[in-house]
This record gives C-alpha cells, structure tokens and sequence, in this order.
C-alpha cells in the first residue's frame, strides 16, 4: 500500500472535472476500483473495525450525553477533553508496541 500514491487530481475526487459525477459521495466499488483510493479505503476500514474491540467507541461516543445531565454546562468540553486525553495516551501506547515487539 503507497500512501503517496494518492492523486489529487482524480476525477473522482475533483467535482470541477466534467468527467466526475454531480454526487458528493463515492460508492463502495468507486472506491475500491481505484487503486490510489483502494489502500486508504482498506486502511480506515480496519482501523474502524478493530475499534469495535476495544469499547473505546462507547466512551467517545456517549461521553457528552452522559455528561449532560450531571454538568450541563461543562459537558462538551469533558467530552472534547476525553478525547484529547485519548490521543495523547495513544502516543506511548505506539511506542511500548514498538519496544515489545
């Protein structure tokens, strides 16, 4: 998979090309049949999917609305703050990763 690959230009992806559709949207196979799209598509697809294992999804996800309630006025920038917290404890994560492996 070359990320560097990915071209710009695609008319897929340039809604000024006469040659691409009036639709914002690619589909499923628009996506797969190009081969500069096909690797990013893969890539989110897993990443997205192993997500899905490890629950953290449920916190990002209902972090605000179950934080309404209790501070309403504080209750977005929790949430904004958990996620911030995620990303930066990603960091070691990737590194202790690369060390154990």
């Amino acid at each position: 998979m070359n990320l560097n690959s990915f071209n710009a230009d695609s008319p897929l992806l340039n809604p000024s090309n006469p040659t691409s559709s009036s639709r914002s949207q690619l589909s499923l196979r628009e996506l797969f049949s190009n081969t500069s799209l096909r690797g990013p598509t893969i890539l989110c697809a897993v990443i997205m999917a192993l997500q899905q294992f490890g629950g953290i999804n449920a916190v990002m996800f209902y972090s605000t609305p179950v934080l309404r309630p209790l501070l309403p006025n504080a209750a977005g920038l929790l949430g904004i703050g958990i996620t911030l917290v995620n990303a930066i404890m990603t960091l070691p994560a990737i590194f202790l990763v690369d060390v154990s492996s």
